[in-house]
């Protein structure tokens, strides 16, 4: 009882408000954190007076003003969810001669960047709040009763005066009825490690309403070099390193994973101490949703993937201290209330619920969704066995209609010959590198052999099955049909997976679980989204989606070099929406049907537009807009480093063709695949600027080179560094349209081409 006392007492320095009287027109202000006097007063609903002036001063005014003291206020500010009577401003506060103790500040709000005209609250000119040690100092508070459509400014300082932080600025949404046109930014995949933020800083040079994250806001890694680069400028260092999980202990690879809620709270402090992400943050709102690394790469529910399966990697403590520190440190208005306040014992996932949807005028409906909180485990387990038949012959008759030409003679290995066979492989399942429980039921004879000619020195090793035994058997298709190829992997699983099998397994596996298999958002959830979709009046429903909603297949059967095994049609990934795809037709059938439904994504580290379809239908598609990482490795770096990682691709050669990935998943050069695909480029960095009005939805991405992230550029440099891209999608279609040369050319789907 007293800690959960002590808890809801600290809601109100987080930035509880007082209630809006419903005849009352001016704004409310957040309550005071003064003890019980302050939530007596929140209790009776006491007003405060609103600005006397309705300024509506544009966003591409003058650029905020910068400093502050960062001694006091190291983060600097930031403000979230805007909406056309508020927005979340946040603040983290820190006594450099006490940094144990909580900080009284008052917070002015103003409609002009001189403070001059100053918001009322009760009054006053300022409010009392406090940035509590209790959570690392960060203090939020919700604004309500502004005027739409309204550019606000904002400071806190501390309670004598002596400290201040930057001015800060975020413009509320316009109102449900204005005609009015929205632009704002989406961006995602932040990486600190060894990379500059040259995309926020040529952000910061445009004219926008808000920001959208679309999550990867931290990296949980402090430098694993599988995908991050490490410089002695660019690091994150943990202050309490024991406390997370080490890798390669010891070694010149050595690198940590947060663990703690000290490590989490740790990668905040330190991307948030960066220059231009904090003057991005003093300029716009942001609304953020986060994807998986805020928790832990490839995550799902509480699970981490780091280990392939060879461990148990569910951890709720440690997701919870990932969702405290995103609590603590991101401006969200969370849906349970403006009282609300995390609880790190409350029970896994109701404890912490962040998809939400916006309304900006008459033309723009926003729906954020949570695709990592409530998604079920991949659908091929990291450690399956690779012999392991994962359709079996009546299955295969089921849904594929008939046994291919390719499917494997299988045994059902806990009978076969007395079971000796199933001893064996139990018996040597270390030296294997497989799990001895996965050695049951159907397995194929052909990866039974093989692994027996590996192992015939083994004192007690069974016969390899003859040929004419094997003519006998019945046939299924292996996990290792998959590119499954060894015991613990996330090759075959998550990443590079064979389409064909991996889809008719995927799609038996829905069946058997009626849709449990593939859980992206959860029944509560996805039934929460359709309806916001569905019933959203603006001209234009945008999907904020955290990773690409389109396939990205490659096909290297006509490759002669490779190994038979690789000389296959590919998902690239399977960790994302490709790797769900029955719940992903799904959606597309009911987004389908949604006039001017457009999905925004990140993820992937690369620039994508195309029109996802549901499979089989070409008709039901929507258009779908990917930004690339602000400053993360590529998507065409990431391959790389993934093929040069794993021994199986690396012999194959798969390195080389990772640098012509752009050409595989367009068909330059080889037979299309991708349909769905007009545009991609997975080699360049930056971000995406979106308009939203009555005859279009418009989007411009803004590219830079990857290596010129290594360090900060000059201000007058940035606009050469980046090269613009414009789409867009007229109203009432669902085409998609690029500007070349000055004309606007549609995306014609069937015939891989524009016209």
């Amino acid at each position: 009882m007293q800690r959960r006392a002590f808890l809801r007492a600290t809601v109100v320095a987080a930035g509880a408000t007082l209630a809006k009287c419903a005849d009352d027109p001016k704004p409310t202000a957040p309550a005071t954190d003064a003890g019980a006097n302050a939530r007596s007063t929140a209790d009776t609903g006491a007003t405060d007076a609103a600005a006397v002036d309705g300024s509506t001063e544009t966003a591409g005014d003058a650029a905020v003003a910068s400093g502050g003291d960062k001694a006091f206020f190291p983060q600097s500010i930031c403000s979230g969810d805007p909406r056309a009577d508020g927005a979340i401003v946040w603040v983290r506060a820190v006594d450099p001669a006490k940094p144990t103790a909580d900080v009284a500040l008052e917070l002015s709000v103003a409609t002009d960047k001189e403070l001059k005209t100053l918001v009322q609250f009760g009054g006053k000119p300022s409010k009392g709040i406090t940035a509590t040690a209790n959570h690392d100092g960060c203090a939020k508070v919700r604004l309500t009763g502004l005027a739409p459509a309204t550019l606000y400014w904002y400071r806190f300082a501390t309670a004598n005066g002596a400290h201040k932080t930057a001015v800060g600025r975020f413009k509320t949404a316009a109102a449900a009825t204005a005609d009015v046109a929205v632009k704002f930014a989406v961006v995602s995949c932040q990486d600190f490690n060894g990379k500059y933020y040259n995309s926020y800083a040529r952000l910061n040079q445009e004219d926008l309403d808000f920001v959208i994250h679309l999550g990867d806001y931290v990296y949980e890694t402090t430098g694993n070099p599988e995908f991050q680069d490490k410089t002695p400028d660019r690091v994150v260092k943990f202050s309490d390193p024991a406390s997370a999980i080490a890798f390669n202990a010891n070694t010149k690879d050595a690198f940590f994973a947060a663990k703690s809620l000290s490590n989490y709270r740790d990668l905040y402090k330190v991307y948030r101490s960066d220059a231009d992400l904090q003057q991005m943050h003093e300029r716009f709102a942001m609304i953020a949703i986060w994807d998986d690394h805020e928790f832990s790469d490839d995550c799902w529910q509480a699970n981490a993937t780091y280990f392939d399966g060879t461990k148990d990697e569910n951890d709720p403590a440690r997701r919870s201290a990932a969702d405290q520190a995103w609590f603590e440190y991101m401006p969200v208005d969370f849906a349970a209330g403006a009282d609300f306040e995390f609880d790190p014992k409350a029970a896994f996932p109701n404890n912490l619920k962040i998809y939400r949807d916006f309304k900006f005028g008459k033309h723009l409906h926003l729906a954020m969704t949570d695709l990592r909180r409530y998604r079920s485990d991949h659908v091929v387990p990291e450690d399956a066995l690779p012999g392991a038949i994962a359709l079996d012959d009546e299955a295969l008759k089921l849904y594929a209609g008939k046994v291919p030409d390719d499917a494997q003679p299988y045994v059902k290995i806990d009978d076969f010959e007395g079971g000796k066979y199933a001893k064996f492989f139990k018996d040597n399942a270390k030296d294997l590198k497989i799990s001895a429980a996965t050695v049951a039921g159907p397995v194929s004879a052909l990866w039974i052999n093989a692994r027996l000619k590996d192992l015939a020195k083994v004192a007690g090793a069974p016969p390899m099955i003859a040929d004419a035994e094997l003519a006998k058997m019945l046939k299924g298709v292996s996990f290792q049909q998959m590119l499954k190829l060894s015991g613990y992997s996330a090759l075959g699983t998550r990443y590079l997976v064979s389409r064909t099998p991996f889809e008719l397994y995927a799609k038996m596996r829905w069946a058997q679980t009626k849709g449990a298999s593939e859980q992206a958002m959860g029944d509560e959830q996805q039934a929460w989204f359709v309806k916001s979709m569905t019933e959203a009046a603006q001209t234009w429903k945008v999907w904020g989606n955290e990773y690409t909603l389109q396939r990205r297949e490659i096909d290297l059967s006509g490759i002669d070099s490779l190994p038979a095994a690789f000389r296959q049609r590919f998902l690239l990934s399977a960790e994302d929406w490709d790797g769900m795809p029955n719940r992903r037709d799904q959606i597309l059938e009911t987004l389908a049907k949604v006039v001017n439904s457009v999905v925004v994504s990140g993820d992937i580290h690369a620039f994508f537009a195309g029109t996802p379809m549901r499979d089989g239908d070409a008709t039901q598609k929507l258009v779908e807009f990917v930004t690339g990482a602000i400053s993360s490795g590529t998507y065409q770096t990431l391959l790389i480093r993934q093929a040069n990682s794993d021994q199986a691709l690396r012999d194959a050669g798969a390195a080389n063709l990772a640098y012509t990935a752009n050409n595989f998943l367009l068909g330059v050069g080889t037979a299309p695949v991708n349909p769905n695909l007009g545009y991609c480029r997975v080699d360049l960095n930056g971000f995406m600027v979106m308009q939203a009005d009555a005859a279009h939805m418009t989007a411009t991405f803004y590219q830079i080179e990857e290596g010129d992230l290594a360090k900060r550029q000059p201000d007058d440099k940035l606009k050469a560094l980046f090269k613009t891209v414009e789409f867009r999608t007229p109203a009432g279609t669902r085409d998609l349209q690029q500007n070349m040369q000055g004309t606007w050319k549609t995306w014609n789907p069937a015939k891989f081409e524009w016209k």
